[in-house]
């Protein structure tokens, strides 16, 4: 591997220490600049961000049915360990230690 830093990394690192210190210091600040940016994004690429995640999920599909043929999606486990999982998992659904 190579372990030698790049400026990508500096870059980064600058950033995102700017913005943990802005949240540091103005907290408040930060974070209706954070709302409104978030607003101006929404509003005007939403449409947007809507088909990037729609090609996302058909692309991870198509790389997980087509590309991968080597995944052996056969199970591996007795008949009774099959049931025993469906039970444990019927009892408790996702969520629901929310709900209390």
């Amino acid at each position: 591997m190579n372990d030698k830093v790049t400026k990508v990394f500096w870059i980064s690192l600058v950033i995102a220490g700017g913005f943990i210190a802005w949240g540091v210091a103005s907290p408040q600040e930060l974070e209706a600049s954070m709302n409104v940016a978030k607003s101006f994004f929404l509003v005007n690429f939403g449409w947007f961000y809507q088909l990037s995640a729609t090609f996302f999920l058909v692309f991870a599909l198509f790389l997980i049915c087509y590309l991968n043929r080597t995944v052996d999606f056969r199970c591996r486990h007795s008949l009774l360990a099959r049931r025993a999982l469906n039970l444990l998992s019927a009892k408790a659904p996702a969520g629901s230690h929310l709900s209390r």
